[in-house]
């Protein structure tokens, strides 16, 4: 019984236009409130807490990486190198725009900053050169997600050169699963 108020709560909270984390957060309040059982000091070490997980921190801090890239010039000189190496190929820029992940992704590590970057980098200038804006969105999300696996195949040659490991045996292995991944 006593659930039901703060779930009423966050529903018209919801209806208000009152942002996800607000509602969320009242709600918790209330249901806190309304529980004597609970004591609130139970709140206030969920909270801080939960802004001592370094994951959470990360997001946007690599978000800040690809924005301190994009206007360093630094994803700049990426996108020509990219259109470089696959300007000639039926494609153009969506081909630009896989190429420039897969480099990304030995940079930031994060596929939420990739697909920032690239939105922010090339979805304008895809749609400039006649590409429809959902194709340009659908291949920005298609192949930010090749950056997380860039980044831990990274990761992997870092451990196996500097352990003992065989690294013909390893690197072999992980050129083929990134070489599958940008085809």
């Amino acid at each position: 019984m006593s659930v039901i108020l703060p779930i009423s709560a966050l529903l018209f909270l919801f209806t208000l236009g009152i942002p996800v984390a607000f509602c969320i957060f009242l709600a918790t309040l209330a249901y806190f409130l309304l529980n004597d059982h609970l004591p609130m000091m139970m709140l206030v070490q969920r909270l801080a807490g939960g802004l001592e997980s370094v994951t959470l921190l990360a997001i946007p801090f690599f978000v800040m990486a690809g924005v301190f890239m994009n206007h360093s010039g630094i994803s700049q000189r990426l996108l020509k190198f990219s259109e470089v190496l696959t300007g000639h190929m039926n494609g153009g820029l969506a081909q630009v725009n896989v190429v420039l992940s897969t480099l990304m992704g030995g940079l930031s590590g994060s596929n939420i900053a990739d697909a920032a970057m690239s939105s922010k980098l090339l979805v304008p200038q895809m749609v400039a050169r006649g590409y429809s804006a959902s194709f340009s969105s659908a291949v920005t999300a298609a192949s930010s997600l090749i950056t997380p696996i860039i980044h831990r195949v990274l990761r992997l040659l870092f451990t196996v050169t500097s352990t003992t490991y065989r690294l013909v045996s390893y690197s072999s292995r992980v050129w083929f699963l990134g070489s599958c991944c940008v085809r």
